[in-house]
């Protein structure tokens, strides 16, 4: 329900009311959809392909995405979870992965940031 208002001292017409009731209810639905568009998204781990260890923006319920590869091609990412005990984290897994490859990837790089890191291992 829009609410109008009008400015005191100036002629009122019907037009003129109209115009501010249209602008007043633009206003609303453009900060609705500004407000829709800021909503903050869960970044998730890549793992393989042209994204492979890099962590992009994803909504909650997408199964797969998609990325532009090159000029016309596309890479496809599938949802996976890692669960270890009672923890999990949701990543996304290049198309072309198993889920063993993938794990493998992983550890491969987690050990190359051990060793590689500041005070690593000596």
């Amino acid at each position: 329900m829009a609410k109008a208002v009008l400015v005191l001292n100036a002629p009122i017409d019907a037009e003129s009311v109209s115009m501010q009731v249209v602008a007043q209810q633009k206003s609303r639905v453009h900060a609705r959809l500004f407000n829709y568009r800021r909503q903050v998204m869960q970044h998730y781990l890549h793992i393989g392909g042209d994204k492979d260890s890099l962590s992009f923006p994803a909504p909650d319920d997408t199964e797969s995405l998609q990325w532009q590869f090159g000029l016309t091609d596309k890479e496809t990412y599938n949802r996976s979870t890692l669960t270890l005990g009672d923890v999990s984290v949701v990543v996304y897994v290049h198309e072309s992965l198993t889920p063993k490859q993938a794990l493998s990837l992983l550890v491969d790089y987690y050990k190359a940031w051990c060793v590689n890191r500041p005070g690593g291992r000596h």
